[in-house]
């Protein structure tokens, strides 16, 4: 089953939109992976909302989630300026980083926590991809 919505570029936004998605991943997902892929999308979209300064704000966040029976696939895309071709090469691990600094962390939890990621930047906008794929079977 694949969805998309938009989600405003609004902070307030964010918890409404991370439940709705949780909820479309929990068939697929166990109850750690998901509380990963909850806190992945969390940080994705408020690096989205936070960091995509975009020349159209009222233009919003789309967000296609794609709930397979092996994983879910969700790619976060904002019309933001272009973001650097290698924001997500070289990604500190989670210890390398200041616990005290107010950001800089969403990029390595996401890397942690997802299975597979994929960074696209673009002169119309940036894509990312992360895909949670489900624990194996006992």
């Amino acid at each position: 089953m694949t969805r998309v919505l938009h989600m405003p570029t609004e902070l307030d936004q964010l918890d409404g939109m991370v439940a709705q998605l949780t909820e479309l991943a929990s068939p697929t997902l166990s109850e750690d992976k998901l509380t990963s892929f909850e806190i992945a999308v969390m940080e994705a979209l408020t690096n989205a909302v936070q960091h995509a300064i975009s020349p159209a704000p009222d233009k919003p966040v789309a967000i296609t989630i794609d709930v397979q029976p092996d994983r879910v696939r969700v790619v976060i895309f904002d019309a933001g300026a272009r973001a650097p071709d290698d924001l997500y090469d070289n990604v500190p691990q989670p210890h390398e980083i200041d616990e005290m600094s107010e950001s800089g962390r969403g990029i390595p939890l996401i890397s942690m926590l997802a299975d597979d990621v994929l960074f696209q930047p673009g002169e119309g906008g940036n894509r990312l991809q992360m895909v949670f794929n489900k624990d194996p079977s006992p």
